[in-house]
Order: C-alpha cells, then structure tokens, then sequence
C-alpha cells in the first residue's frame, strides 16, 4: 500500500508536489544518475546542453536557455553530462 504523502489544500484535495532533495551548482562535469524517485530538476544557471547518456552521448544535446527550469526521468545508471552550468537536484520522494 502507498503512504499517501501530498500535503492538502483548503478542500482536502490533495496537492502533487515533492520535497525538495539536495541541489548543488556543476558545470562542464559528468555526475551518473542515481535519483531515488527518477526525477532530477535541472535549473540552467548558464545557457546549457545536457545530454542523458544510455549509454553513450549521442547528438547536439538538449539546449537549455539560461533560467529554464526542466524536470526529467533518470534512470539508475544513467549518465547526465552538462556543458555550462545547472543546478541539479534529484527530487526525493515523501
């Protein structure tokens, strides 16, 4: 059985949100993804390309402008390589 865990508005409906894991700044680096919910938070600090790497790095890269905020899917033994600069945070589950 799943521990419900989103906090409730005024209604008592629920609201999807998550906790805030811990977020470091990197650039130009390789960090092997390990998120235990398999989201990580990517904010660009820079203007930036990051590429999820299963398993090697295959085209152009993602372009992110410089202050998007994306969120994504890491699996276990993935790979994220950035060019530039993000902050990054692997979203904990509740």
């Amino acid at each position: 059985m799943m521990k419900e865990c989103m906090p409730l508005d005024g209604n008592l409906n629920a609201v999807p949100v998550w906790s805030i894991g811990t977020a470091r700044d990197v650039t130009d680096t390789a960090l092997e993804a390990a998120p235990a919910s398999g989201v990580v938070r990517l904010c660009a600090v820079t203007a930036c390309r990051v590429w999820a790497c299963r398993p090697a790095k295959e085209g152009d890269g993602l372009y992110l402008p410089e202050g998007a905020v994306e969120y994504f899917e890491l699996l276990r033994g993935d790979v994220l390589e950035v060019e530039g600069t993000v902050n990054v945070t692997g979203i904990a589950p509740c």
